[in-house]
This record gives C-alpha cells, structure tokens and sequence, in this order.
C-alpha cells in the first residue's frame, strides 16, 4: 500500500510526538482496548484503508 505523501507526514506528527500516549490514555478511558486505539487513531489518519492496510500498519490481529 503506498499512501500519499501528505498521509506518510501526519502519522510522524502524531504517532511520534510526545502527546501520542496521553491521547491513548485519554481515548482508553472511553472504554477501548489499546488495540483499539490504534486502529481508531489510524483511521483517523488513515480515512480510507482496508482493514488488511490497517492490520499492517498498526501491527494490531
């Protein structure tokens, strides 16, 4: 899966920064799982995937 170049920037945005677990904390209080998480904040990046390109990308079963 190649995604635009916009796309590949915003995951080191948001992935990497220093806010990444406390937005993971933040979202598990809702009641998520941590898998969960991980795939919500990639769709969120991500808007149109497969969840075969999800699985890849998030390393989540």
């Amino acid at each position: 899966m190649k995604l635009p170049e916009k796309e590949k920037q915003i995951p080191k945005t948001i992935l990497r920064s220093s806010m990444y677990p406390e937005l993971v904390s933040k979202i598990k209080k809702l009641g998520l799982t941590e898998n969960d998480v991980k795939i919500y904040i990639r769709l969120l990046i991500t808007v149109d995937a497969t969840a075969r390109e999800i699985h890849e990308l998030t390393y989540v079963p």
